[in-house]
């Protein structure tokens, strides 16, 4: 499958996770883990010393331990930085911050990662690079989040995404963001490079990983600047799938929306295959994998990836959610019985009161929410019953809208129209439907608690009970409101009598069978 039917799929917006790869792509000055730490060391010495150091990271794998050798650097970049010879001389900067940090905020901060992030701060393109750069920037209305484990300021500069570090993470809104989970620049103690750091980091990492989790199991994925071996992706799967059992349908769908982009500088493609990744104790898991020296295929397909609903919209959604949530006052009207809807025929509208306007498609929704449009005297659907599409057949209770809108009857024609069909439809009612001699309920109860009665019968007697105004229209309104839950043909029957009863001004006008006796 090519890259752009691959993306195609997606029901989500993705969301990126970027590694030190996007960097060296794009930018004149960056480092690899490696490159990083042995740039730190010529600072003050030579490659030959570094390669000592690295010597004392061998692993029995053939790796080198990295987060060990930067333990190591670390302790001896301090020695040599704070040296009184030092302190004024190519490191005065670096010393110069770090009693400045220390005096005024009580904070002790590693000479090292303040010298990183000296090195990082450079963020000049490659000229070569920028048109496919370009495609990213057009690509990124239609990404969600981006993770990255990269220290520099490159994503939010770039793309202008919205930086997240440390706690930050765990209150965040995800869209628009960038996740950066092992620091930034920014903060120089809040870089995770040591062995330390990275033990601490687990200590605190369940949280974030809850975090992280959740993104993954509601959206595409697609890896950037990372290699097929690199640690931090099988640590990421294993996570992942520690969590979510491996052969269930959740498992499929995350793994079905994985996709590693691996950079190889011989081959221009645009095929996605299918590749096993062993994330060892016997666990294999088969992702989606993309290999290719030019990304620009990848970022038209994102960019011209169509959903109903822009990433930029459901980030101001969620933020207005959490208003919600936390009992900010905001007011909630739910109209129709969404439940029962699609997803397509759903629509979720903010804003200002005096702005938004109800369209309803059916007249059903003035009868579901009849109480409460009324109690709000300000609904704005009322208005709209003029172009609201009611059918003559239809029990529709009119004369409580007219009474709390009473501009209504400027639409004069069509409200009178209304006016009459409710009354016809009633007094075709009672005269199809004689009320049973000896009828006399009092309460909304006894009628609907007399077992003598059908059930077919029990809306005939209240509505002539309501009629002829034997129960009090309080117990009517809250027996409807009880039974709105469950609105049928014999329920709008009862509310038109009570609509009629409690806000027609000429109830004379309604003609009443009388039972002789």
């Amino acid at each position: 499958m090519d890259i752009d039917n691959f993306v195609k799929k997606f029901n989500n917006y993705p969301v990126l996770f970027i590694g030190t790869g996007i960097s060296l792509r794009y930018l004149e000055t960056s480092f690899s883990w490696e490159g990083l730490l042995r740039s730190i060391v010529l600072a003050y010495s030579d490659n030959e010393y570094f390669l000592d150091l690295k010597s004392k990271c061998f692993n029995p794998d053939g790796t080198y331990d990295l987060s060990y050798l930067a333990s190591i650097i670390e302790s001896d970049f301090e020695e040599f930085a704070s040296n009184k010879e030092n302190r004024n001389g190519k490191f005065k900067g670096i010393n110069d911050s770090f009693y400045q940090i220390l005096d005024e905020r009580n904070k002790i901060v590693s000479r090292m990662k303040l010298f990183i992030c000296d090195l990082l701060q450079p963020l000049d393109l490659k000229t070569s690079m920028i048109p496919e750069l370009n495609l990213l920037k057009k690509a990124k209305k239609n990404v969600a989040s981006i993770i990255t484990t990269n220290y520099d300021q490159f994503i939010e500069t770039q793309l202008g995404f919205n930086p997240l570090v440390g706690n930050d993470i765990l209150l965040s809104n995800p869209y628009g963001t960038v996740y950066k989970i092992h620091g930034c620049r920014s903060d120089p103690s809040s870089l995770i490079i040591t062995s330390q750091d990275y033990k601490y980091f687990e200590e605190r990492y369940e949280l974030i990983r809850a975090q992280l989790l959740s993104i993954f199991v509601h959206n595409p994925i697609i890896f950037l600047g990372y290699s097929i071996s690199d640690e931090n992706i099988k640590k990421l799967l294993r996570t992942i799938f520690s969590y979510v059992k491996y052969d269930s349908e959740e498992s499929q769908k995350i793994r079905d929306n994985f996709l590693l982009v691996e950079y190889d500088k011989h081959i221009s493609n645009d095929e996605v295959i299918e590749h096993d990744i062993d994330l060892g104790n016997g666990l294999i898991v088969r992702i989606n994998k993309i290999k290719t020296c030019d990304y620009s295929k990848l970022y038209e397909a994102i960019a011209a990836l169509k959903l109903k609903v822009s990433v930029m919209d459901i980030r101001r959604v969620q933020d207005h959610i959490k208003d919600i949530t936390a009992g900010e006052g905001v007011e909630v009207t739910v109209v129709e019985d969404i439940d029962s809807l699609d997803n397509a025929d759903k629509i979720l509208m903010l804003g200002p009161k005096a702005v938004i306007q109800f369209v309803p498609l059916k007249s059903s929704a003035y009868i579901t929410d009849y109480f409460q449009i009324l109690s709000s005297q300000k609904d704005s659907r009322i208005n709209l019953i003029d172009k609201c599409l009611i059918y003559s057949a239809q029990w529709f209770p009119i004369f409580g809208f007219i009474h709390t809108y009473p501009e209504l009857e400027d639409h004069s024609y069509r409200i009178q129209s209304l006016k009459s069909q409710q009354i016809g439809k009633l007094e075709s009612f009672l005269s199809k439907n004689k009320k049973s001699k000896g009828s006399f309920y009092s309460t909304v109860n006894s009628l609907v608690t007399d077992k003598s009665i059908s059930k077919s019968r029990v809306s005939v007697e209240l509505v002539y009970a309501i009629l002829e105004d034997r129960i009090p229209l309080s117990s009517v309104e809250e027996y409807l409101k009880e039974q709105s839950i469950e609105i049928n043909t014999e329920y709008k029957k009862i509310l038109c009598a009570y609509d009629f009863q409690k806000y027609s001004k000429d109830k004379g006008v309604l003609r009443i069978p009388q039972v002789k006796r």
